[in-house]
Order: C-alpha cells, then sequence, then structure tokens
C-alpha cells in the first residue's frame, strides 16, 4: 500500500524498512502519522516483533 502522508518525513526510509519487515504497519486509511506519538501497547507491540525477527539471527 502506498502511503500518503509520509512521502518526505526525515523518518521515511526507517518507516518502509519496518513495514517491509512487517515491524510496522500504516494506518488503514493509508496514512503512517509518523510525528504522531505512539501509545504503550503500540510500543509493546513494535517491541515483540522486534523480537520476534531478532530470535531468527544467528549473531
Amino acid at each position: 500500500m502506498k502511503h500518503t502522508d509520509y512521502e518526505k518525513h526525515r523518518a521515511r526510509e526507517n518507516s518502509d524498512r519496518a513495514m517491509e519487515n512487517g515491524i510496522a504497519n500504516g494506518s488503514p486509511d493509508g496514512t503512517v502519522r509518523p510525528d504522531k506519538p505512539i501509545l504503550r501497547a503500540e510500543a509493546t507491540i513494535l517491541s515483540r516483533r522486534i523480537c520476534k525477527l531478532l530470535k531468527g539471527v544467528k549473531e
């Protein structure tokens, strides 16, 4: 999905990478809202997804 609200945002590249790796999702309305603070529950979900990805990485 093409997200419409962060094309020139400083965090666009990182946001794209997070979405490509299944860590983050945009909103169903086609936005990412990069400047909106995240909720504690959202941070927890992101952390769990990152941990799940890292379990498969060998050091």
